[in-house]
């Protein structure tokens, strides 16, 4: 089972774009609590959640920076190889739901 579940807030403006398929996407950074502080001071994570489809319209009317809220969803992984050979491991967050918290 992959699924992901993701309580924070709303870190900056959410972005939206369209790929050339014309396929709506939204991109959210979400600042999710830590149970404790790191040696830099930090008490948060930063996670980048993708939104496809009919998703965005409830992103884009109902969210803005600062609100709470709760995501689930799931991981997806991009892995590519640079021009160098190098292999580049990376996972995606794709948003399924979300909801306002407070």
């Amino acid at each position: 089972m992959n699924q992901i579940f993701l309580v924070g807030r709303i870190y900056e403006p959410v972005t939206f774009k369209e790929t050339a398929a014309n396929i709506k996407m939204a991109q959210a950074v979400i600042a999710v609590k830590r149970s404790y502080q790191s040696s830099e001071g930090t008490d948060s994570d930063l996670y980048q959640v993708n939104f496809w489809r009919n998703n965005v319209d409830e992103v884009r009317d109902k969210f803005q920076v600062g609100d709470l809220v709760a995501i689930r969803g799931r991981l997806s992984a991009n892995n590519f190889v640079k021009d160098t050979q190098e292999v580049i491991y990376r996972a995606e967050i794709t948003g399924e739901r979300i909801s306002l918290i407070d």
